[in-house]
């Protein structure tokens, strides 16, 4: 079993953005992808971060049991990876500029828009603070008809947000009763 993995530079709401692109080969050669997974990263907002964690997930499709072509991809954050030389000169954004996380949401959610099949069963998931944006975007990715079939947390940063700095200073906002 082979696995393709790329690295690319593509704009998303016209803005670069850094991905992570990885597939896996198995008997059905040059079949479309029967399941996407997409990672949403935590901070700070590598997409290369997890080339090694979607490489075994891949291997893990492709094994005896499940036989299944399948794509992951991880997308960074806007401006938490230094763009190339090459594109400096034509991007909009400039090397300090800031995103609040609500424009990291809007860009994952972006990102499917622009990229994402729709047909396509898609496991999303969230590293950390990543976790928070998939499920921030899962209920608009399944009005806009998107296939999310399962939303995977990874250390989701939701479950202590109550009891961070933040959290204790909104004064229990963030409190999720059971």
């Amino acid at each position: 079993m082979k696995i393709e993995k790329f690295t690319s530079w593509i704009k998303v709401a016209h803005k670069y953005t850094r991905i992570t692109w990885q597939r896996n080969f198995t008997p059905k050669l040059n079949q479309e992808a029967e399941l996407i997974f997409v990672m949403i990263p935590g901070n700070p907002g590598n997409d290369k971060f997890y080339d090694h964690f979607g490489q075994r997930i891949l291997e893990v499709m492709a094994d005896n049991q499940f036989h299944i072509t399948t794509e992951l991809y991880s997308i960074s954050h806007l401006n938490h990876v230094e763009l190339p030389n090459n594109l400096r000169d034509e991007s909009d954004i400039k090397k300090d500029d800031l995103f609040l996380l609500n424009d990291q949401i809007t860009h994952k959610f972006d990102y499917f828009i622009e990229y994402m099949p729709k047909k396509t069963p898609i496991i999303l998931m969230g590293h950390s603070i990543g976790s928070y944006m998939a499920l921030k975007i899962l209920p608009q990715l399944i009005e806009n008809g998107f296939n999310v079939v399962k939303l995977l947390g990874l250390f989701p940063t939701i479950e202590q947000m109550a009891l961070s700095p933040n959290g204790i200073r909104t004064g229990g906002v963030l409190q999720v009763k059971l």
